[in-house]
């Protein structure tokens, strides 16, 4: 058991596999929140940020707070989360099937941590962010806002003025409101300008992604195939 607050975040972290980043994102907090407790071994959060990253990290705040309670793989949450369209990490794709506000998801995916209320997702199509995004993968993001923020540096979902929407490596372009967009197996497109970004919180790799619709399909199946389920 970590003896302060900041090892304790720790074995949660590496229990969850997720970043500091990644964490203070799903707690609804901003990225660098978990990693500005880590620098300090004596900090002391407030009841409702130890809630919100208790949350986060599917443990309970009694635990994360003093070490006692329910720890890490001893809290069962999850969340599920509406996937909205595709999204290219190689050539422009189609987004014609992406409905986001005020529309129903195509499908949604149930993932094994809480998420903030904001969250949708998207499925990769392309392979230029290979090895590590696939095609199927499903990313998680925050809701699209207007400005590039701290995703500068790091991959994230991004939607161009055409409306084309990749998954791609954001750097700063050499203009006002254009972008460098980087792959791991692709040419880089020079200088795009971007309408909107999204940081990415969590991936699904395909072979997981399972759509709360078949999950259910699955189970009145076995349902019948066992008798149990009800005849009108």
């Amino acid at each position: 058991m970590g003896k302060t607050i900041v090892d304790r975040i720790e074995q949660a972290l590496l229990a969850k596999g997720l970043t500091p980043r990644a964490a203070s994102l799903a707690a609804g907090m901003s990225p660098d929140a978990i990693r500005g407790i880590m620098r300090n071994p004596d900090s002391s959060p407030t009841v409702d940020t130890t809630r919100k990253l208790a949350g986060a990290l599917s443990v309970s705040p009694e635990w994360l707070a003093y070490g006692i309670g329910e720890g890490p793989g001893e809290v069962s949450e999850s969340s599920v989360v509406g996937v909205f369209g595709y999204i290219g990490a190689g050539g422009s794709i189609d987004t014609s099937s992406a409905q986001i506000e005020g529309h129903e998801p195509l499908f949604e995916v149930r993932v094994p941590f809480p998420l903030p209320n904001d969250a949708l997702a998207f499925q990769i199509q392309g392979e230029s962010m290979w090895p590590k995004y696939d095609s199927g993968d499903v990313i998680v993001c925050s809701r699209f806002a207007d400005h590039p923020g701290a995703v500068i540096g790091h991959t994230a979902a991004v939607e161009t003025v055409d409306g084309a929407r990749y998954l791609k490596r954001i750097l700063q372009g050499t203009k006002q409101g254009h972008f460098h967009l980087m792959s791991y197996n692709a040419p880089e497109m020079m200088d795009v300008p971007v309408v909107s970004f999204s940081e990415v919180i969590a991936a699904i790799p395909a072979a997981q992604v399972k759509s709360i619709a078949n999950e259910a399909r699955k189970s009145v199946l076995r349902q019948i195939k066992t008798g149990k389920a009800m005849r009108s």
